[in-house]
């Protein structure tokens, strides 16, 4: 027990001296950070999409929040930080995330972070982690068609287009590459001149010929070269149904229209001069007991064709047979 005591009170002096100064450099360090201050920044989030197989989607922070910025604090003394210029700190500010060795789905990253030389001085804390989903890159062949618009300049009738290349490759999310329906490019006749060639954008749609996002066409325009000649004659004619069959027994056919009833036809003038009226597809009637409507073609003689594309639609009212009243046996 005494050599315990004694041991303690050797170089006790020294001891005390110790614990003081431990105290004041702790006292000291608490003073300093008591004395910082914090600058805290909304840094954009940059995705560096460096991986050709895969597609981004979204990123988000753990609880799934839509994650387009990461807070950036910047900690240093308060009377430094209060003379700093807050716009030329942010913009030497930088946060990105590297997909070049991701997978699709929804990954972890890493947040990486850089600040310009001139403030690495200072304390830096950021978001260190973000959710990325990803998904894989569908690449398709796709055969270009051409949807006309307006009409030809007088003169002129449209024949067809030469597309130059025929075929783009479709590139995105595959969820998305897999909802196209027609890719496309607008020619429009009224500019349209024969054999000038038009650089046109590819437009990629769905089956509403929506657009759709996040689906490219490589090349993203094609070259188009239209073909007119000379306008043919033309001629209104009348446009006359065509019906099959009968309506069920005890129904009857009360009228009919088409729409249009007149169309504008053209071609070799010698076959136009001998055509005043023009046929459709038959129209079946038999067995119908109500009133029914159909959509019919128009038959038209070999060189002769319309002037612009038209539906026709054939209405037929149909109505059951009035009773026939028969007078009673003498009756005047």
């Amino acid at each position: 027990m005494s050599l315990n005591l004694a041991s303690l009170k050797a170089d006790l002096p020294l001891k005390f001296v110790a614990l003081g100064l431990g105290t004041f450099l702790w006292v000291y360090v608490q003073s300093l950070e008591s004395a910082k201050s914090t600058k805290t920044f909304q840094i954009p989030l940059i995705i560096e999409r460096n991986n050709p197989e895969l597609a981004f989607v979204s990123a988000s922070d753990g609880d799934g929040r839509s994650k387009r910025t990461i807070s950036v604090t910047m900690k240093g003394f308060a009377e430094e930080l209060a003379d700093l210029d807050n716009a030329k700190i942010q913009k030497s500010l930088f946060t990105w995330v590297d997909l070049s060795e991701g997978q699709a789905g929804e990954v972890s990253y890493p947040v990486k972070f850089r600040v310009a030389p001139e403030f690495a001085r200072f304390e830096w804390e950021w978001d260190r982690r973000v959710i990325i989903e990803t998904e894989a890159v569908l690449r398709l062949e796709r055969s270009v068609t051409v949807l006309t618009t307006g009409s030809p300049q007088v003169g002129a009738d449209y024949n067809n287009a030469a597309v130059t290349p025929s075929t783009v490759e479709i590139v995105g999310p595959e969820s998305q590459v897999q909802k196209v329906h027609t890719v496309r490019v607008l020619l429009d006749l009224q500019r349209a001149q024969s054999g000038v060639e038009q650089d046109v954008p590819v437009e990629i749609l769905d089956k509403l010929d929506k657009p759709i996002q996040g689906v490219t066409a490589n090349p993203a325009s094609v070259v188009v070269k239209p073909v007119l000649s000379p306008a043919a004659p033309w001629r209104e004619v009348f446009v006359a149904p065509k019906f099959v069959g009968v309506p069920k027994q005890g129904f009857r056919v009360v009228s009919y229209n088409i729409d249009p009833y007149i169309v504008e036809i053209q071609g070799d003038p010698k076959i136009l001069r001998t055509n005043v009226t023009a046929s459709t597809t038959p129209v079946d009637l038999e067995g119908q007991s109500s009133t029914m409507q159909r959509e019919v073609r128009l038959i038209l003689p070999k060189g002769l064709k319309l002037r612009k594309p038209t539906r026709f639609i054939v209405r037929v009212l149909i109505e059951a047979e009035p009773p026939i009243v028969t007078k009673p046996s003498g009756a005047p």
